[in-house]
């Protein structure tokens, strides 16, 4: 890593914003503290990213924007190496992947901080079809997964629309559990279309260093192969577990990757590889991970 590293003080800077998000990794192996390293810091890419493509597409209706989407660097790479791509050298994909498939969807629900408010803005790349919708903002409280309250509102989206939908002092929005309690989650759901999810996001009120993340168990309750290149790999995990991920020594990649869990809800996710693979060798080799494996 270090000699793959050609940015000045960069394994530094990495480690300084890994911690503005999680603990370090302090494992006393080695391989499974630079493993730890690894997913974190692939977790905060995620994070960054996310963050800043979602503002160049709230504003893009801003008259002094003049933005129409983003690009980000780099897409994939070309030798076996550490590096800032989204896609590995093999075809795998990197947990930033998973996370641009969301945040470039055409329809997006973007909530963020500002000040002391949680504001909310709801993006549409479709130019042609409008959609009634609802919004449902749900305080999900960490130690159990369970609602503490929730917000509603109905929106007609337009096409090609951009715009604040709700906005609320955060500490009005978080009154009835604590920002380091609890966190939300939106979803927008279609009312002409029997309540079809039409996207989905998390906020995240504070640092997750301040959050007590409960103890995960996250069950495999099913594996099928579907085609020959193909798997259905259904989980359920007993707690809030953050940032899941999954992986194989089979080269593929996952439908989701780097996603949130909540107790005792199943999340079947669909596994693609390059050539055809035997499920057997693919189950055995399947591990999962979150964020709660890093802390000790």
């Amino acid at each position: 890593m270090n000699h793959r590293q050609h940015h000045p003080d960069g394994n530094d800077q990495l480690a300084k914003q890994l911690e503005r998000f999680f603990h370090p990794p302090d494992n006393l192996n080695k391989t499974k503290r630079f493993s730890d390293l690894i997913y974190l810091t692939q977790v905060v890419q995620a994070i960054c990213i996310q963050a800043e493509t979602e503002h160049y597409r709230r504003i893009k209706n801003e008259s002094n924007a003049y933005t129409m989407g983003t690009l980000y660097w780099q897409l994939n790479d070309i030798w076996q190496a550490q590096s800032w791509s989204s896609i590995e050298y093999g075809g795998r994909w990197k947990l930033l992947h998973n996370a641009a498939v969301k945040f470039y969807a055409p329809l997006l629900v973007s909530p963020f901080q500002l000040n002391d408010n949680v504001t909310v803005y709801i993006v549409s790349d479709d130019s042609i079809k409008s959609y009634n919708t609802v919004l449902d903002i749900a305080l999900i409280q960490w130690n159990d997964g369970s609602l503490a309250g929730n917000y509603s509102v109905k929106v007609l989206l337009k096409p090609l629309q951009s715009g604040q939908v709700w906005s609320l002092p955060i500490a009005e929005c978080f009154k009835k559990c604590s920002t380091t309690h609890c966190f939300m989650l939106l979803r927008l759901y279609d009312t002409d279309n029997n309540m079809a999810v039409l996207a989905t996001n998390v906020f995240y009120p504070v640092s997750f260093t301040k959050v007590k993340l409960p103890t995960v168990k996250i069950t495999v309750t099913g594996v099928s192969q579907v085609t020959p290149t193909s798997a259905s790999i259904t989980l359920e995990s007993n707690a809030v577990t953050l940032f899941v991920k999954l992986s194989s020594e089979v080269v593929g990649y996952f439908s989701d990757n780097g996603f949130l869990m909540l107790p005792h809800e199943k999340v079947s996710v669909t596994f693609t590889s390059l050539a055809k693979f035997d499920i057997k060798a693919f189950q055995e080799t399947l591990t999962i991970r979150s964020v709660r494996d890093t802390i000790y």
